[in-house]
């Protein structure tokens, strides 16, 4: 609640005129808006590009965020909505295809626990995270946007549904139906199997 709290006084200060309290805010959600939008979007220039958007969009809308609410959700839903638009858009000029392998430096990355296995269990673990990547990024934006912020950024139901501005049942079927596709991917790579 303090988190809260804090973030309001900042906002409020925005809102007075004081640019430095905006400066506070930037701080301290600066990482978590670049890596949801690194993740989204699969690239340094286009996160960093939507990083920007999404502060200065939000700058803008301080007067339009409700004060009762997180503030941390509200930038997350600009964030999650800048995105979303940013994919579309790429999506009328480009064609993709979901079996084209992805290149080292346009990559999501998963934590792996850091433990003393052997070099082939390592090796083959790293197979198993590319493949988990090129799944994520094979699901459709409304998917893969409640995939990254519940197995990537560790939210809960409920603050997923905030951001996404959906029904918390419709989250919870969303992020069923996103598992089932990444697993039909993964068994149709695999040639049947799909243990990861």
């Amino acid at each position: 609640m303090a988190d809260h709290d804090d973030d309001v006084l900042l906002v409020r200060e925005c809102l007075r005129g004081d640019n430095n309290a905006f400066c506070k805010l930037v701080d301290k959600y600066k990482v978590p808006v670049y890596n949801l939008a690194y993740r989204m979007l699969q690239s340094e220039e286009e996160a960093e590009d939507a990083f920007q958007e999404a502060f200065f969009k939000a700058y803008k809308s301080l007067d339009k965020y409700k004060l009762k609410y997180s503030f941390f959700t509200w930038l997350y839903t600009v964030t999650l909505n800048i995105c979303r638009n940013r994919l579309k858009k790429k999506r009328r000029y480009f064609v993709f295809s979901i079996n084209e392998p992805l290149s080292d430096d346009n990559k999501l990355t998963w934590q792996i626990a850091d433990t003393d296995m052997a070099p082939d269990v390592l090796l083959e673990r790293r197979s198993d995270m590319s493949l988990i990547n090129a799944a994520v990024q094979s699901l459709p934006d409304k998917y893969r946007a409640v995939i990254i912020l519940r197995y990537l950024e560790d939210m809960p139901y409920q603050e997923i549904a905030e951001i996404v501005k959906l029904p918390l049942g419709t989250v919870k079927t969303q992020i069923h139906r996103g598992r089932r596709l990444m697993r039909e991917y993964i068994k149709g790579e695999r040639g049947g199997t799909n243990d990861v």
